[in-house]
């Protein structure tokens, strides 16, 4: 793989870029991990910048933004003409998730967790479950969402976190 990677680059700790060659074009990832809520709105928007530049530096034809981005998008608004929502959101969604979705309808990305339909989820909290295995009755939150540009989709189910 690193013999494919042609760049990589890192923005601040929460962002980091890796350019990577394929037959006839180039594929650039993006993992990302977005302020929590407890820091203030001027952080978010920091990232959000830092975000931009991420997807602006060295164009690519194929852009894979992925993470977690402490957003809850919510299912789609059934009058909403939105490209950036697939069929299948999840959950109520809050200020955050609406500026994500503010921001992949400008970059004209596909929230791609919204295109794949995934099982209904019981009350639970993944970290509890994983460490404990105990019966937690806390709501698990679908907030890791990725996002695609143009038509080249991936399929989230094969890369749960």
């Amino acid at each position: 793989m690193t013999k494919y990677a042609e760049k990589t680059n890192m923005y601040r700790d929460r962002i980091i870029v890796c350019s990577i060659k394929t037959r006839g074009s180039q594929l650039k990832t993006i993992q990302i991990y977005a302020p929590t809520t407890i820091y203030d709105d001027e952080d978010l928007e920091i990232f959000n910048e830092e975000l931009g530049k991420a997807l602006d530096e060295d164009k690519s034809k194929y852009n894979i933004v992925m993470g977690d981005f402490n957003a809850k998008i919510g299912k789609k608004d059934k009058h909403s003409d939105t490209q950036s929502m697939g069929p299948f959101g999840t959950g109520e969604k809050n200020v955050r998730g609406e500026r994500l979705k503010n921001f992949a309808e400008e970059r004209n990305l596909k929230i791609a967790n919204t295109f794949f339909q995934k099982p209904e989820k019981k009350n639970v909290n993944m970290g509890v479950t994983r460490w404990n295995n105990q019966e937690p009755d806390r709501l698990y939150n679908d907030i890791k969402e990725k996002h695609v540009q143009g038509l080249w989709y991936y399929h989230p189910n094969r890369y749960r976190q």
